[in-house]
């Protein structure tokens, strides 16, 4: 499983050494990472990449994170393809707004816990119960795509 993210901003409010950082994070770590995976992995193999519903959601203000996780989107579809005669699955998924300490500094865990209560937040738990859905399924079937998103939206 690769799932790899720091917070990003708008384009225009960020400066060229963070905009460097933040697509290595958000997108090119991702590719490092599957080449280093995929040539350690052999028939039968599973890769899952977690991305993020920020690729769906395109909403405003955060632009090099959209642009970073609509980019997985992406990869993911191609990898797919690449890798699917050798029997490799590639699979993705793409949480919504999930409880984490460093993402949501306005967020401060007892609050998380509470929009999590309401189920308006995800738990970390909640991405790997649809991982491990994933993993289990027979080889002839291919899950390649989950959106886990709360039930209610979120503040």
């Amino acid at each position: 499983m690769i799932n790899a993210a720091v917070p990003a901003e708008a384009l225009p409010d960020t400066d060229a050494a963070d905009l460097d950082y933040q697509i290595a994070v958000d997108f090119t770590s991702y590719l490092t990472t599957s080449k280093a995976a995929i040539g350690a992995m052999g028939a039968g193999s599973d890769l899952i990449l977690i991305g993020s519903m920020a690729a769906v959601s395109q909403t405003g203000g955060n632009s090099i994170y959209v642009a970073t996780k609509a980019g997985i989107e992406g990869f993911a579809h191609s990898l797919r393809q690449e890798l699917g005669e050798k029997d490799i699955k590639v699979g993705l998924i793409e949480p919504g707004f999930t409880g984490a300490d460093f993402q949501y500094p306005d967020y401060p865990s007892e609050k998380q816990r509470a929009l999590i209560h309401e189920g308006r937040m995800l738990r970390a738990e909640d991405i790997a119960v649809a991982a491990h859905f994933m993993l289990t399924q027979p080889r002839r079937t291919a899950v390649s795509m989950m959106r886990v998103e709360t039930r209610l939206e979120h503040p």
